[in-house]
């Protein structure tokens, strides 16, 4: 998406009306520093809630509370050492197997 000539960006995590594609590429670094020092610290022998604080993750309970635990930071950390699952009562419901 960052090669594409845009302003704007409308998404539902913090829409902007202009810069768009530098705020983009700016969540992508992020993320990718973020994913590895995960990686470096899970190699250390560091336990997930242990990468969280050491990283500072964890800034706001809000969006954690909205989205019923899934936008957490443990959930960022954990998809990234083991990547993605849903939640054990969307497994049961949509007949879903890890």
């Amino acid at each position: 998406l960052s090669a594409l000539d845009f302003d704007a960006l409308f998404c539902g995590h913090r829409p902007v009306s202009s810069g768009g594609r530098d705020a983009l590429r700016q969540k992508l670094e992020w993320l990718r520093e973020v994913e590895g020092g995960v990686r470096r610290l899970a190699e250390s022998g560091l336990r997930p809630n242990q990468i969280v604080k050491r990283l500072q993750l964890e800034r706001s309970a809000g969006f954690r509370y909205i989205s019923m635990g899934d936008a957490s930071a443990s959930n960022l950390v954990a998809s990234i050492l083991r990547g993605p699952r849903p939640r054990p009562e969307v497994e049961a419901a949509l007949d879903i197997t890890p």
